[in-house]
């Protein structure tokens, strides 16, 4: 069963279905909600199609700067002579 399915389907039970019911789901959905942080979902992917979330791209970010500091890393002019065409 497909996502647009499973969704008809779960409005057909709630349309028919008593308050008790409805208040379960209801609890059920708040508690998914606050399970799922911000920082667990996936807002972009690297070139090599991996997930990437809001946390992996902070702590990559926090890296990148460390590295930088500990002074690894490469100048404008280094790159460029390793990419330019010969």
């Amino acid at each position: 069963m497909g996502a647009v399915e499973l969704r008809n389907k779960l409005i057909e039970i709630i349309s028919n279905s008593d308050e008790r019911f409805l208040r379960m789901v209801n609890a059920l959905h708040k508690t998914y909600k606050e399970d799922i942080s911000d920082e667990d979902e996936v807002v972009a992917y690297t070139i090599k199609g991996e997930a990437l979330t809001k946390n992996d791209i902070v702590e990559n970010n926090n890296e990148a700067i460390k590295s930088i500091e500990r002074g690894e890393f490469k100048t404008h002019s280094e790159i460029r002579q390793k990419y330019a065409r010969h």
